[in-house]
């Protein structure tokens, strides 16, 4: 997708030499209860906090056309999700405008404005050894301005999110499911060398309706005799397939879901350290939650109420 052009209008000076306007901002807008509990599942932490956003470098992207990572320090009030809850983050964000991401404009319009951020972590090997910290979602909404309203919504999903995780084998019985057995016998198949291939296409094939199976069965850390799928691209695609390396069983069924879903609740396709690959399964058993009831999450009535 060709990138959008932006520019800031010029009328205050900032002691980084770049011009802002300091009227008129424009945050987008709090997401509806149906984004916003899909972003609360991709998310692995959620802070409250300010960031001091590099404007200087933003801009000068944007006028060379010479796009790359900025390093976007947050001072942290709050955690909403995630623990232990840091004093300060460092968010990695990708200078081009682009619809799945906040946008340049209003990144630079936060800097100094308390805020709302939904953030992944990617436990990168780093010489330093912290994750890499990302926006989530693939939205222009993983950061949004404060308000008490926000805040309550947020509290209030997380509570009920944990809560669908912790009764998930209760509510959700693969034995009950009409594609238990073909999808069990097609992760079995997986593990070995000849029919990894065949079971994995097979396994594509089942289609919306075996997606509650393969969530129900993905909780699983085996590994993978070849560590590569690949995945049919849609028309618009620009090559016809999709290459991913999966490590154990749990990435690879990640990849199918986001294959048909087209939805995405973690960053294990490729592999992952054992905390991405738990919030992956988690995020997809909110997923398929959310898809069987909806708002409604009938073992955790007393959690909707405001904390």
């Amino acid at each position: 997708m060709r990138a959008r052009s932006f520019r800031f209008p010029l009328t205050v000076c900032s002691i980084v030499g770049v011009c802002l306007a300091t009227s008129a901002i424009t945050f987008p807008q709090p997401a509806p209860p149906d984004e916003l509990w899909k972003l609360v599942a991709q998310s692995h932490v959620i802070v409250v906090g300010t960031p001091s956003v590099p404007a200087a470098q933003i801009e000068h992207s944007e006028r060379s056309g010479q796009h790359d990572y900025v390093a976007v320090p947050v001072r942290v009030k709050e955690c909403l999700k995630g623990d232990p809850c840091p004093k300060t983050i460092v968010v990695r964000y990708f200078t081009r405008t682009a619809w799945y991401s906040p946008a340049p404009r209003t990144l630079v319009e936060s800097s100094g404005n308390q805020s709302v951020l939904f953030l992944i972590q990617v436990d990168t090997q780093t010489i330093s050894g912290a994750p890499e910290i990302y926006f989530a979602g693939h939205t222009p909404k993983a950061i949004q301005p404060y308000s008490e309203e926000l805040i309550r919504q947020v509290r209030v999903e997380t509570l009920a999110q944990k809560q669908i995780i912790d009764d998930f084998a209760r509510n959700f019985r693969p034995e009950d499911e009409p594609s238990h057995v073909k999808v069990r016998s097609l992760i079995e198949a997986t593990l070995h060398r000849r029919s990894e291939k065949r079971a994995f296409a097979e396994l594509e094939a089942l289609g919306e309706a075996a997606v509650p199976a393969m969530i129900m069965s993905m909780d699983d850390r085996r590994e993978l005799p070849v560590k590569e799928i690949s995945l049919r691209n849609g028309p618009g695609g620009l090559e016809p397939f999709r290459v991913y390396g999966p490590k154990v069983v749990a990435d690879a069924i990640a990849a199918i879901l986001s294959q048909i879903t087209q939805e995405d609740f973690g960053t294990i396709v490729h592999g992952g350290s054992e905390r991405e690959r738990k919030a992956a399964i988690d995020g997809w058993r909110v997923y398929l939650h959310r898809k069987r009831f909806g708002e409604h999450n009938p073992t955790a009535d007393s959690s909707r109420a405001t904390p």
